[in-house]
C-alpha cells in the first residue's frame, strides 16, 4: 500500500486513500485541510483523539462517572492526546 500511495502526488488524493471518505470530509467540513503528508497525520491524530473524547463522554457518562467514581484515567489520556494533536498542528507553518 505505501507504494501506491507514494505514487500519489495530489495531497487530497493521497488523504482520501489514508483516510476512509468520510473522515476527510469531516476534517474539511471542520475548516481543515491537508497540505502534505505531515500534515494528514497530525489531522488524522487528532481526528482519532477527539473520536476517542467523544466515545468516553457516551459510554460512560463523562464528568458524572467522574462525580460518581468511575475511574477517570481513560478521559484524561484520551484528552491529552487530544491537546497534542492540537498543539502538533498549531505548531505546524
Amino acid at each position: 500500500m505505501s507504494d501506491v500511495l507514494n505514487d500519489i502526488q495530489d495531497v487530497r488524493q493521497r488523504a482520501a486513500a489514508i483516510l476512509s471518505g468520510r473522515k476527510l470530509q469531516m476534517l474539511e467540513e471542520a475548516g481543515m485541510t491537508v497540505v502534505d503528508k505531515r500534515r494528514l497525520e497530525a489531522l488524522e491524530r487528532l481526528y482519532d483523539a477527539a473520536r476517542r473524547c467523544v466515545m468516553f463522554g457516551r459510554v460512560y457518562g463523562g464528568r458524572e462517572s467522574f462525580i460518581n467514581g468511575f475511574d477517570y484515567t481513560m478521559w484524561r489520556v484520551a484528552h491529552k492526546d487530544l491537546c497534542d494533536a492540537v498543539d502538533e498542528l498549531e505548531a505546524m507553518k
